[in-house]
């Protein structure tokens, strides 16, 4: 459970982890009382150098993919902002994060019991549960990943402390929070968490390319689901067969197999429908 005073607890505490040398990517941490946006704030604070974690107790006007906002209520969320330099190819980052993300949301806190693995990833940033709503996998954690002034800042949103009462009535069954996950009774301890997210992340960046792909595939929500996706605008539509985040996404159409690259293309719909009917 967080303590009332909070910001010290996580200045304290995940300024102690990260400094410690344990980490090989990663070896100091700024927690902000509040901010805009932890990205901007990384990059301004970081004087240039790769090795930030940065995050907030509050984060006010944070952002998603493409310029979208991301709905982050300020006393419930966790935002965090890793600063990167050249470790490895941007893509194969972003897989890293989002994989870290999966693992630490898919392992409740010590004394809760839950069954098997129910977290998902939906490409290009989203970390799903796998149970779908309607026909959507409601969302518990996004990664953004932007290069800016020679450094990678990879920033990763987690739904922590929601109540099913907190969400607007836009996201209702849209958005999903660890609390709801996990079926806790009580506030589960952000800090606690982020601690856990950084030492995921930091060990998943130092896995080979090959386990890192077909970890993230093994968890990949859209395979065997029909889904429309712009490229070089134009809409292409069939059964997703296979997804490599780095490289291609492989569609299974009427006309056969089309190949897009997953760099440029982008998802438009969401629509799953079991492998096998036709398109």
């Amino acid at each position: 459970m967080e303590d009332p005073l909070t910001a010290n607890v996580w200045k304290d505490q995940l300024g102690a982890f990260v400094s410690s040398g344990r980490l090989k990517y990663f070896n100091r941490a700024i927690v902000l009382d509040r901010c805009g946006s932890t990205q901007d704030e990384a990059l301004a604070r970081c004087a240039g150098r790769e090795g930030l974690v940065l995050t907030t107790i509050a984060q006010e006007s944070g952002r998603g993919r493409l310029g979208r906002s991301w709905h982050h209520n300020p006393a419930m969320g966790l935002a965090i902002t890793f600063v990167l330099g050249e470790v490895r190819p941007d893509a194969e980052v972003s897989l890293a994060a989002g994989l870290a993300a999966a693992e630490v949301c898919d392992t409740p806190e010590s004394g809760m019991i839950r069954g098997p693995e129910v977290v998902g990833v939906k490409w290009p940033n989203d970390i799903v549960r796998r149970e779908r709503v309607g026909s959507h996998w409601p969302k518990i954690a996004g990664v953004l990943i932007e290069r800016r002034a020679g450094l990678l800042l990879v920033g990763i949103g987690v739904n922590v402390n929601h109540t099913e009462s907190d969400w607007p009535p836009e996201l209702a069954g849209r958005a999903m929070s660890l609390r709801q996950l996990w079926g806790a009774s009580g506030l589960i301890d952000r800090v606690g968490f982020a601690q856990r997210l950084i030492a995921s992340f930091d060990a998943i960046l130092a896995e080979p390319d090959t386990m890192l792909a077909r970890r993230w595939a093994d968890r990949d929500v859209l395979i065997g689901t029909v889904q429309e996706f712009d490229h070089n605008n134009t809409r292409h539509r069939g059964v997703v067969e296979r997804i490599d985040p780095t490289a291609e996404i492989v569609l299974r159409t009427a006309n056969g197999f089309e190949h897009l690259p997953a760099l440029t293309t982008s998802l438009v719909t969401d629509q799953p429908v079991p492998a096998g009917v036709e398109t």
